[in-house]
């Protein structure tokens, strides 16, 4: 009984994710259903092999962390696509606003031209040139400087095709200071999982060789110094400030 309300809690969990990736990442059915037989499939295996039933705990266990996690994947996956089109929107913005187009056409004709997530992105797009447009923004930081930006700028009503050049040039120096700061802390963090690494066999080295069971002081000492200093490896990364 317990099996079956396992193995019925993993198949309504990886059913709920391809629900979410088919909605939110626009995956057509047939990806979908190949990712679905994929995921259940070790649950057939684990039907026949019922001694396995903890690595199956373990299994459905992962998915549920994931389906848990969704959101912050989807919002991740959300930043990547703002981060590739959010220039190109400006640059049709501006195309469309020099042929002749008012403004509200010229975002019509925009938002026309966009694909996929970048409709869910951009969608404070479509309430931009209304008063209280606060409240038709996303919940995104990464993503509110943006659209408060363009707010201002069509309110302003002058010179608007100056202003959004203005406003891109902007933001292509602002996107390379965030490449780099990007690069560096990629670095760091592959730092920090090398002395992870590094740590790990000499514990275990010294775990076997030295028998530090019986000294758990020195342990936790060792593990507690090793934390620290990762620690201060990430707060020294994070206060580097680039010069323009």
């Amino acid at each position: 009984m317990t099996y079956f309300l396992l193995s019925s809690l993993g198949f309504l969990s990886v059913h709920r994710i391809m629900c979410r990736l088919e909605k939110f990442f626009f995956m057509n059915r047939k990806k979908t259903s190949f990712l679905f037989v994929i995921l259940t499939s070790p649950m057939y295996f684990f039907m026949y092999f019922k001694e396995h039933f903890p690595i199956l705990t373990v299994y459905i266990g992962l998915i549920l962390l994931s389906l848990i996690f969704f959101s912050v994947i989807y919002e991740i996956k959300l930043k990547k696509v703002f981060l590739k089109s959010h220039l190109n929107v400006i640059d049709g913005l501006i195309l469309q606003l020099r042929v002749g187009y008012s403004t509200q056409k010229a975002i019509s004709e925009t938002f026309s031209h966009m694909i996929g997530a970048e409709n869910i992105i951009f969608e404070p797009l479509r309430s931009i040139l209304k008063p209280d447009f606060e409240i038709y923004m996303n919940s995104y930081r990464w993503s509110a400087f943006y659209f408060s930006e363009l707010n201002a700028i069509f309110k302003s009503e002058t010179r608007v095709s100056e202003q959004l050049e203005m406003f891109k040039r902007g933001l292509k120096v602002q996107n390379r200071f965030l490449a780099r700061t990007s690069h560096v802390t990629r670095q760091i963090k592959a730092q920090a999982l090398v002395a992870c690494l590094v740590y790990a066999l000499i514990f275990a080295l010294s775990y076997y060789q030295l028998n530090l069971l019986n000294s758990p002081t020195a342990v936790i000492l060792s593990l507690t110094l090793f934390l620290i200093g990762i620690l201060i490896i990430f707060k020294l990364g994070s206060k580097i400030k680039w010069k323009i």
